[in-house]
């Protein structure tokens, strides 16, 4: 012990202050002693080459302004500003330090907002029945990203049921008659069955002017189960409700998934069954047309389903608020004959 201290010429207590000294000079040291608000003061006065203009932009005195440069000229131990009177001038010094603190509050500024986007940002999760993502929901989705840039979205075409309390889904778009226990279901629009296909049909050689011409047709039918409900006709309860009854059976063709179907009424194959949004940006563009009625009045529609415990979470009202407001628009722009309950 007495050889070591012997050995050191230093006065007491040398050991300790180099430590300190050597603390000191530690990066993560440097930045809690940097005089942050006196390097953004240094950026303003640099760039505008006024104390005033400076004070304005930032909304500080003058002399709160001379007082930060003091104080970071102070610190650095330079000068970093000639004063000539009124006028500012940067030093060498000044100007290679103003490029890099421009540089270094620009790169904050970045970092800040990736932070912050990042924090604000979701992404809803929606199971959605694969006819509907096709036929409607894909077609208008992107209004809803650029209405909601950070709200991300993974959309899952898919008839099976999903568990939404496990966290795999957020939301989930379903036909059906809209009660689960536990859940909010919200009814997008009200839902009509009728018949659609090609503008050359109605005015082919065997026009389509009321329902008994679909003896001369054949009738398209989808087979997928995607909206079976025994409470909704297919061809031969609309036929009923037309008061058709001789249409042979061997008139119809079977398709499988529904966007089949629709297709195949566009080509001019048949003639087909389509319900209110299915059909609607096709009856609108006039690659399918509504010959005539009746159209029937359905019991069940698309919902958009979630647990009732997160449906008030922002990014959620948000995409309901949105997806209801763009089904009933869709609704509304139909010109389809009067609708006949059943």
């Amino acid at each position: 012990m007495t050889a070591v201290h012997g050995s050191d010429h230093r006065r007491p207590g040398a050991q300790i202050n180099a430590g300190l000294k050597k603390t000191e000079l530690r990066p993560d040291s440097m930045e809690r002693l940097l005089p942050l608000n006196a390097l953004r003061v240094f950026a303003a006065v640099g760039r505008l080459a006024s104390f005033s203009r400076a004070a304005k932009e930032i909304n500080v005195t003058a002399s709160a302004v001379s007082h930060q440069m003091r104080t970071l000229e102070n610190y650095l131990g330079v000068p970093l500003l000639h004063r000539t009177g009124s006028r500012i001038e940067l030093t060498n010094a000044g100007k290679l330090y103003l490029q890099q603190v421009q540089e270094g509050l620009a790169q904050l500024a970045r970092a800040t907002r990736a932070i912050k986007a990042a924090k604000s940002e979701r992404t809803l999760r929606i199971s959605c029945a694969p006819s509907l993502s096709a036929l409607w929901l894909m077609r208008r989705i992107g209004r809803f990203t650029e209405a909601h840039p950070h709200i991300g979205l993974a959309l899952t075409a898919s008839r099976n049921l999903v568990d939404l309390h496990n966290g795999e889904y957020d939301l989930a778009i379903r036909y059906g008659r809209g009660v689960h226990e536990g859940f909010r279901c919200d009814l997008m629009s009200p839902n009509e069955l009728f018949p659609v296909c090609s503008p050359r049909l109605v005015r082919g050689e065997r026009p389509l002017r009321q329902p008994s011409d679909l003896r001369h047709h054949a009738l398209l039918e989808c087979a997928d189960g995607e909206y079976y409900d025994a409470a909704n006709p297919g061809w031969h309860g609309w036929l009923q409700s037309a008061g058709v009854y001789d249409v042979s059976s061997q008139r119809y063709l079977n398709f499988s998934p529904r966007l089949l179907m629709q297709q195949a009424a566009i080509d001019g194959l048949g003639v087909g069954l389509s319900r209110t949004l299915l059909a609607a940006d096709f009856l609108e563009s006039r690659q399918l047309v509504c010959p005539f009625g009746p159209v029937l009045e359905l019991t069940s529609s698309y919902y958009l389903v979630c647990p009732a415990a997160t449906a008030d979470r922002p990014e959620i009202a948000a995409f309901r608020n949105w997806l209801i407001a763009e089904a009933q628009e869709s609704r509304a722009r139909l010109k389809l004959p009067a609708a006949k309950s059943r």
